[in-house]
């Protein structure tokens, strides 16, 4: 049970800094993550966003009703969130009834792209794969190819969608792809974590577990997360349409093909963003043999530079600090 020590707030008028227990700081961090999305949380969601290892539930709900009651965070109808604002619940409710509208779509989609020549494993990934999509929001999918052929896969899926989905991104936004070779995600931090152990398995159930067991440096972020169940995805079978379409691409002239559509790509992305430098881009479009990833916004960087913001405003309105010090205990 933490200590009285933690759960005392300073007078709003005091100018010296309180320090949260680490408990308090992991909720509240959690939540601030979140909040950038305008997102509340549950108490099971809390518990699996947070960065402590081996949470006692009774000790997580005592710590959120005091947070409560110090208004460091608010609580409506049993989600939890920074700022008194009931819409926000709203407006998650809402969105989650839109993404469970949508799965039936996403299942349509995945089992035709895995149709697709080396196409290997589909996840998806971005809001609906945290149950929430936007009144124009879209289905993201992270996918898994064969090595050597990702570029010849993904330009054929681009061009599926250009010409059969009148290049429409609601339902078919292909935008990260890594080959089966190389299933660790280089880029290890909050956001990246985040994205990895909420991602939704669609199929391949072997090579999905692989991937997992790939990226286990996402538990020094969140020990808790509790991964898709894997049990009920398919396992991986090569259609013969598949299998001839692969067979036409598995010879020299296939090796060319690949490097040209990885070329082509690349200078089409560097004209349509050259105000990119060299590192911003690796990051927000790589373009590499093994990985391609398609985030023109840097919506990485805008979500921990926005975290980073939230985390320095929150400590300056409360005058606490959370920065992984707890207090001494006292008798």
């Amino acid at each position: 049970m933490p200590c009285l020590y933690s759960l005392i707030k300073l007078m709003p008028n005091s100018s010296a800094t309180y320090q949260l227990g680490s408990l308090e700081q992991a909720i509240i961090k959690a939540l601030m993550y979140y909040n950038i999305f305008s997102y509340p949380l549950t108490e099971n969601e809390i518990q699996q966003s947070i960065d402590r290892e081996s949470i006692v539930r009774s000790d997580l709900k005592l710590s959120l009703a005091s947070l409560v009651q110090q208004k460091y965070i608010y609580n409506h109808g049993g989600y939890y969130l920074l700022h008194d604002k009931l819409e926000l619940v709203e407006r998650r409710l809402k969105g989650n009834e839109r993404a469970k509208k949508m799965m039936s779509t996403a299942h349509r989609m995945s089992r035709i792209m895995g149709h697709f020549p080396f196409v290997r494993a589909i996840f998806l990934s971005g809001s609906i794969s945290k149950n929430y999509v936007e009144e124009d929001g879209d289905i993201d999918y992270f996918i898994i190819t064969q090595p050597g052929r990702l570029w010849i896969a993904r330009t054929i899926l681009i061009l599926f969608k250009k010409i059969f989905l009148f290049n429409s991104h609601k339902y078919f936004c292909v935008n990260y792809f890594i080959d089966e070779n190389h299933l660790t995600i280089e880029e290890q931090n909050i956001y990246t974590a985040k994205e990895v152990v909420t991602l939704v398995p669609m199929s391949n159930r072997d090579l999905v577990n692989r991937f997992f067991g790939a990226n286990e440096w996402t538990k020094q972020y969140f020990p808790n997360a509790v991964l898709a169940d894997t049990t009920t995805v398919k396992t991986y079978k090569r259609g013969v349409l598949q299998t001839v379409l692969e067979t036409m691409f598995n010879h020299p002239l296939g090796d060319r093909l690949e490097q040209w559509c990885m070329n082509r790509t690349q200078k089409h992305w560097n004209k349509k963003f050259p105000d990119y430098d060299e590192q911003e881009f690796e990051v927000a479009l790589k373009t590499r043999e093994d990985v391609s990833k398609h985030h023109p916004n840097n919506f990485q960087k805008r979500v921990l530079d926005a975290l980073e913001k939230g985390i320095k405003d929150f400590e300056e309105e409360f005058k606490v600090s959370l920065r992984e010090k707890s207090p001494p205990e006292r008798g």
